[in-house]
């Protein structure tokens, strides 16, 4: 391995800190001192801070964790003592302090108090990554998951529910970091889902969201009735902490209502009638609503101005137009009033709050500017669009002549063709003209997954 300047500095540092320690504790050094722990500290964020390559930090972060193991015990920290290097990042941050600790917050999680279950969600917030290998990773977050168990189990955890702070967010928002597949075969969901009926602050109902999302993956291989099951259970929760502020301001909390409400949550959307969208401007003739465009094929794209990604995968799109021209395909690039127009050729934002004139009359120039040919249309619904499922833009959706959504969650960066066969696919079906010659298969876009 190279060994970069940085990453010697570092060891140097730490070997004379040691050094001094070595002389100056006591002959018992398995109790840490605050000037030891001072010193970890300040050589792990020295680490992370650096400017080189994970892997030369992962080296270096070890060496660091090997070093003061001589010096002190890891096993007689406190609880308070981790939370130092748990709530500054440090110990998210690095794998090997993960791995030091993981045996004394396993023990400090025995404790039935509200400070086990605090040990316990730190054990299952920051559980050791495997660093080499699709096999090991599975075969760590199954142990992850027994550890989630014990954690969702601990007799306080309805205490850490209540709280006010991100450790209340814990049991449900680590879910989506977890192999799906580890969670459905340690059945981790199935302990999770009883949280439900506790009651719970409302950070914490913020993020049962997570445990519907994670429902929904196909590698968890919950049956509908348990997925369903799990939405209505996490919208009861979602809507109970609801307040008349985050309606008024409709805030991401009242959006997760919507979504845990809509056709995609409900498994609905695919194969059935597309939700309506209300168009309140839009850039090429008078359409009102999407079923204005039964008879054709229908492309909606959602995005914002905003967005880079979106921007980065127009070119893809433009070739779809382009390809399409002659026949009954309709491309709708799907947007929502931000409260500002965004001037991209003199780069200035204009503010239009309560101002959605400002925004309409600017979109044909930025269309312009970026070389959009097809429509825009802003609707009464957000791009965030609760129906189709979307949380995260760009994200299309396809429906067929008969105003049906065939497709959905597809990526107009993506390769252009992979859509082209998609719709031409839904021309032939409904009897209808489409190009014969297949699209070229290649990627206009930079845009990376």
């Amino acid at each position: 391995m190279k060994i970069t300047s940085n990453y010697l500095n570092i060891i140097v540092v730490c070997f004379f800190t040691l050094l001094m320690f070595s002389f100056c504790t006591s002959k018992d050094k398995s109790t840490a001192t605050v000037e030891q722990l001072t010193a970890l500290h300040n050589n792990l964020l020295d680490i992370i801070k650096s400017k080189t390559a994970d892997s030369t930090k992962t080296a270096a972060s070890k060496k660091v964790i090997d070093s003061f193991s001589e010096v002190f015990s890891f096993n007689k920290l406190s609880l308070s003592q981790i939370k130092t290097f748990n709530d500054d990042g440090i110990l998210y941050k690095s794998n090997a302090l993960r791995k030091a600790l993981q045996t004394r917050l396993a023990e400090l999680a025995k404790s039935p108090d509200i400070e086990g279950a605090k040990a316990a969600s730190i054990a299952t917030v920051n559980f050791p990554i495997a660093e080499n290998g699709d096999q090991k990773d599975y075969d760590q977050n199954i142990k992850w998951a027994e550890t989630y168990k014990n954690f969702v189990n601990h007799p306080a955890i309805g205490q850490l529910l209540l709280l006010e702070d991100n450790m209340s967010t814990s049991p449900f928002g680590r879910l989506q970091f977890l192999n799906p597949k580890a969670i459905g075969d340690s059945n981790l969901l199935q302990e999770i889902v009883k949280l439900l009926d506790m009651p719970m602050s409302k950070r914490a109902a913020h993020t049962a969201f997570i445990l519907f999302k994670t429902a929904n993956e196909t590698e968890v291989k919950l049956s509908e009735n348990d997925i369903q099951y799990i939405r209505k259970k996490c919208l009861k929760v979602t809507t109970n902490a609801i307040t008349e502020e985050d309606i008024k301001k409709n805030t991401n909390i009242v959006s997760r209502k919507k979504f845990l409400s809509g056709a995609y949550a409900k498994h609905i959307l695919l194969n059935n009638p597309a939700p309506e969208l209300n168009i309140n401007w839009i850039s090429k003739g008078n359409e009102t609503e999407l079923s204005d465009f039964k008879g054709k094929v229908v492309i909606l794209d959602f995005w914002a101005t905003w967005c880079s990604p979106c921007i980065a995968s127009f070119p893809n799109i433009r070739k779809l137009e382009e390809r399409y021209k002659n026949y009954p395909v309709e491309i709708i690039g799907v947007t929502s009033l931000q409260g500002y127009h965004l001037d991209k050729e003199n780069k200035k934002r204009i503010p239009a709050k309560d101002q959605p004139e400002i925004e309409y009359e600017g979109m044909p120039s930025f269309m312009k500017f970026l070389g959009m040919t097809w429509k825009v249309a802003f609707t009464e619904q957000e791009e965030f669009n609760p129906d189709f499922g979307v949380t995260g833009i760009p994200h299309v959706a396809i429906i067929d002549p008969k105003g049906v959504v065939r497709y959905n969650m597809l990526r107009p960066y993506h390769a252009p063709y992979l859509e082209a066969e998609k719709i031409d696919k839904l021309l032939e079906e409904s009897g209808l003209p489409f190009p014969k010659d297949p699209m070229t298969k290649e990627n206009y876009s930079n845009v990376k997954d």
